[in-house]
């Protein structure tokens, strides 16, 4: 899948907010590393696939992962990676993003629009 400049903003836009920590080696207690800002070690993780526009640039849909945590997470959405998500967002929020992807109905476009006006405050 391509990458837009929009995605690279908003990957960055969640590494700040994530503090340039893996989410997952925090809550499952690893010694603490903090990666530099820019790095290429930490990743923008979708819980929902990038390729739903809906939940694409949704912050609540993302959250940022070093590699290894990547991979792994990555092969278990209904595992782990549900249980951190419903834990995070709680389940109220947890369920308003499942019903979002599943009656997905934005186009890429008005995805793109709404990220820019996301970022640009």
């Amino acid at each position: 899948m391509r990458l837009l400049k929009e995605d690279t903003l908003f990957s960055t836009y969640i590494k700040d907010r994530d503090g340039w920590e893996c989410v997952r080696c925090v809550a499952i207690k690893r010694p603490k590393k903090i990666y530099p800002k820019g790095s290429r070690g930490l990743t923008c993780s979708h819980y929902w696939s990038r390729r739903h526009w809906i939940t694409r640039f949704d912050p609540d849909n993302c959250d940022a992962l070093c590699w290894g945590c990547h991979n792994l997470v990555e092969h278990d959405k209904q595992g782990w990676y549900s249980d951190f998500k419903k834990s995070q967002l709680g389940t109220r929020k947890f369920n308003a993003l499942n019903r979002k992807v599943n009656q997905e109905t934005l186009k890429k476009h008005e995805s793109i629009e709404r990220v820019r006006g996301f970022l640009q405050r």
